[in-house]
């Protein structure tokens, strides 16, 4: 009898606006670069909040793999506390010894698109 097929595992990730540093977006996925190149517009699918010519391309900084489902996944994209490190890791380049604090608040509902951070 063949083994199981491996299971996909899960991704969460954050894109950066390569014009607009500020411009993040939080997403998951089994497959990265498939869905790079849709955020991209490079092929089909993307997500109506990154669609914007004058935030196109966009990078991906920051992957976080090894989710054994999508459930998993899409409850760490949700949680407010890993939005917020993510921007402040993001925003700041301490040097050694500095004392870290974000200038950002803490945001109760940031939900998968962080562009209202262009304003702060």
């Amino acid at each position: 009898m063949p083994p199981p097929p491996i299971p996909p595992l899960y991704t969460v990730y954050l894109l950066r606006s390569l014009p607009l540093p500020r411009a993040l977006y939080i997403g998951s996925t089994p497959a990265p670069p498939r869905r790079l190149r849709q955020h991209n517009g490079e092929t089909v699918g993307g997500a109506s909040r990154t669609a914007r010519a004058s935030h196109r391309p966009w990078a991906m900084p920051v992957l976080v793999v090894g989710f054994p489902s999508q459930v998993g996944a899409l409850q760490f994209e949700y949680v407010s506390p890993f939005c917020y490190f993510l921007v402040c890791l993001l925003s700041l380049s301490p040097r050694k010894g500095d004392r870290v604090t974000c200038p950002y608040p803490l945001p109760l509902f940031p939900g998968k698109n962080l562009d209202y951070m262009e304003k702060v």
